[in-house]
C-alpha cells in the first residue's frame, strides 16, 4: 500500500479533512453521530496527519 499511495498519502488526508469540514456544517445528529463522535473523528484526523508526516517526504504524483 505504501508504494500504491506514494506521493498522494496527504492529498487523501487532506480530502478527508475537508469532508470532515463538510460535516460539520452538517448536523451531527441528523447522520447519527453525537457532537462527541464528531470531535474524535476530527482528533484521529489529526493523528493521522501527523503520522503521515512521518513517512511521507515525496511530492503528489513523484514516485522518489
Amino acid at each position: 500500500m505504501r508504494t500504491a499511495l506514494k506521493g498522494y498519502r496527504t492529498i487523501v488526508l487532506s480530502t478527508a479533512v475537508a469532508v470532515n469540514g463538510f460535516l460539520q456544517a452538517t448536523d451531527w445528529t441528523v447522520l447519527g453521530f453525537s457532537a462527541q463522535t464528531a470531535g474524535w473523528i476530527v482528533m484521529v484526523l489529526g493523528v493521522v496527519g501527523i503520522i503521515l508526516r512521518f513517512y511521507t517526504d515525496t511530492p503528489a504524483g513523484r514516485k522518489e
